[in-house]
C-alpha cells in the first residue's frame, strides 16, 4: 500500500482577522489571568509579612511529582497494549470498546474516588499509608488510560507498517521489531500523551482528597488546606507558582523528547485495521485488554452494586429516593432538577467553548509565528483550581453579586468551566484547521 503525503496550507487571515482572537483572549483575561494574578499578588504580600511552611510545601511537591510520575507510567503500561488491540486489529466490538474506555475520563472524580474506597473497604492493607498511595495511583490510572488511548491510538492506526514488516523479514522478532521500529515512530505521540497524563495527575484534587483523607498531601490539596484551614494565602500563592513551574517543566521535557525522536512517523492513507487472525492473535488481544479492562471495570461494577444495595437487600430503593425532595443533602433539590441544571450548564459550556476555540484555532493556524500561543492557552490546565477559584472570589464576587444572588453564580460557574474546556477544545480543533487547504 502506497503512502499518501498531503501538503495542506493553513488558511490565511487578513489583518482584519485578528478580531477572531479578541473574544477568547478577553474571556481568558477576565476569568483566568486577572483572578490568578490577583491571588498571586495578594499571596505575595502576605508571604512577605507572614510565615511560609516550606517543609510542608516541599513534601507536597515531592508527593505530587512521585504520584504523577508513577500514575503516568502506569497509564502508559496499561494503555499502550490496549491501544494496539483497539486500533491495530479489527474485531467485533472494537469500536464499542474504544467508546467504553473513554467513559471513565468524564466521570465525576469524587464519585470514582468514593467507588475505589468502597471497593477496598475492609481490606487491611488499604487503610495503611502504602495502601492509600496504591489506591490513589489506581484511581489516577483509571482516569488517564483514556488519554493514552485517544492520543496515541489515531497515530498508531495511521502508522505505515511496511518498515515493521521489513524488520520482521530480516529476522527481527516481534518484540524487537516493535521496540526498534514501532515505538520510535510513536515516540512523539507517546510523549504528548505522557505530558497530558502528568498534567491531569498532578492537578487531581478530588481523587487525592477523597481517598487520601488528609493523609496524602499534594500541591493541590495543600493549597486548599492552607486557604481553608490556615487562611494562609501566601502559602497558597507559593504553591500555585510551584505547580505552574512543575507543569511547565513536564511539558518542556515532553517537547524535548519529541524533538529528539529518531524518526518521524510515516503515516499511511486512512484504512481499516487488519482483522485478528488465528487463536494465538486473539489470545494476545485479550491479554492486552484484560489488565486495563479489569481496572476500568472494578469501580464501575462497584458503583452499580452499591447503588442497588439497600437495607432490605438488592433493589431500586436508592434510585426512588433520588426523586424525593431533600435527597441531595437537604437542599430541597431533587436529582432530576440537579441533572437538568448540569445538562444546561454543560450545553452552555460546550457551545461557548467550541465557538471561542474555533475562533482561536483559526487565528493560530493562520499565523505560524504564533504557535507558542497554543502552549500558552494550556496554562489554565496547570494552575490549581483552588488558586483560580480564590482569585475569582477576590476579583469577580462583587461584580457578580451586583447582578443578583441568582444570576451571579449562574454566570461564574459556567465561566469557570469554560476556562478549563477552552484549551482542550483548541487542542482538538487546531490540527483540523491546520489541515484545511487554503485553496478551498
Amino acid at each position: 500500500m502506497s503512502t499518501v503525503t498531503v501538503r495542506a496550507r493553513s488558511p490565511r487571515l487578513t489583518p482584519r482577522g485578528a478580531w477572531l482572537a479578541a473574544a477568547p483572549l478577553a474571556f481568558l483575561g477576565v476569568f483566568f489571568v486577572v483572578p490568578t494574578l490577583a491571588i498571586l499578588a495578594r499571596g505575595a504580600q502576605e508571604a512577605l509579612g507572614g510565615s511560609i511552611p516550606w517543609s510542608r510545601i516541599a513534601d507536597a511537591a515531592v508527593t505530587t511529582a512521585v504520584l504523577a510520575s508513577a500514575a503516568t507510567l502506569g497509564s502508559l503500561v496499561l494503555g499502550l497494549p490496549a491501544t494496539w488491540a483497539l486500533f491495530r486489529r479489527s474485531w467485533r466490538g472494537a469500536r464499542l470498546a474504544v467508546a467504553a474506555v473513554t467513559v471513565p475520563f468524564v466521570l465525576p472524580t469524587v464519585v470514582v474516588a468514593a467507588a475505589f474506597r468502597a471497593a477496598t473497604r475492609g481490606a487491611a492493607w488499604a487503610s495503611e499509608e502504602p495502601g492509600v498511595w496504591l489506591v490513589i495511583l489506581a484511581a489516577l490510572v483509571f482516569f488517564n488510560i483514556a488519554v493514552v488511548v485517544r492520543i496515541v491510538g489515531p497515530v498508531w492506526a495511521a502508522l505505515d507498517d511496511r518498515t515493521y514488516w521489513a524488520a520482521r523479514t530480516l529476522g527481527a522478532s516481534p518484540w524487537r521489531a516493535a521496540r526498534t521500529v514501532t515505538l520510535p515512530a510513536l515516540s512523539r505521540a507517546i510523549a504528548a500523551a505522557a505530558a497530558a497524563v502528568w498534567l491531569f495527575c498532578s492537578t487531581s484534587f478530588g481523587v487525592v482528597i477523597v481517598i487520601g483523607g488528609g493523609r496524602v498531601a499534594t500541591v493541590d490539596t495543600e493549597a486548599w488546606l492552607q486557604t481553608q484551614q490556615f487562611l494562609n494565602l501566601g502559602a497558597a500563592a507559593v504553591l500555585g507558582v510551584l505547580q505552574i513551574a512543575m507543569v511547565a517543566t513536564a511539558f518542556a521535557l515532553a517537547g524535548l523528547l519529541a524533538r529528539r525522536a529518531r524518526v518521524a512517523p510515516a503515516l499511511a492513507a486512512q484504512r481499516d485495521a487488519p482483522r485478528a487472525r488465528g487463536a494465538r492473535e486473539r489470545v494476545v488481544i485479550v491479554a492486552a485488554l484484560v489488565p486495563a479492562g479489569a481496572l476500568l471495570a472494578l469501580p464501575l461494577v462497584t458503583l452499580v452494586v452499591r447503588s442497588l444495595t439497600t437495607r432490605d437487600g438488592i433493589g431500586l430503593g436508592n434510585y426512588r429516593l433520588l426523586l424525593t425532595e431533600g435527597a441531595l443533602g437537604g437542599s430541597g433539590t431533587t436529582a432530576p432538577q440537579a441533572l437538568g441544571t448540569s445538562l444546561v450548564t454543560a450545553l452552555a459550556v460546550a457551545v461557548i467553548a467550541t465557538v471561542l476555540a474555533l475562533a482561536m484555532a483559526t487565528f493560530i493556524a493562520a499565523r505560524p509565528s504564533l504557535a507558542w500561543l497554543h502552549g500558552a492557552l494550556l496554562l489554565p490546565l496547570g494552575v490549581s483550581s483552588v488558586v483560580v477559584g480564590l482569585g475569582v472570589l477576590l476579583t469577580l464576587a462583587r461584580p457578580a453579586a451586583a447582578l443578583g444572588p441568582d444570576i451571579g453564580p449562574r454566570l461564574l460557574i459556567p465561566a469557570a468551566h469554560i476556562v478549563v474546556a477552552l484549551p482542550l477544545a483548541v487542542s482538538v480543533i487546531l490540527p483540523a484547521v491546520r489541515g484545511i487547504d487554503a485553496r478551498l
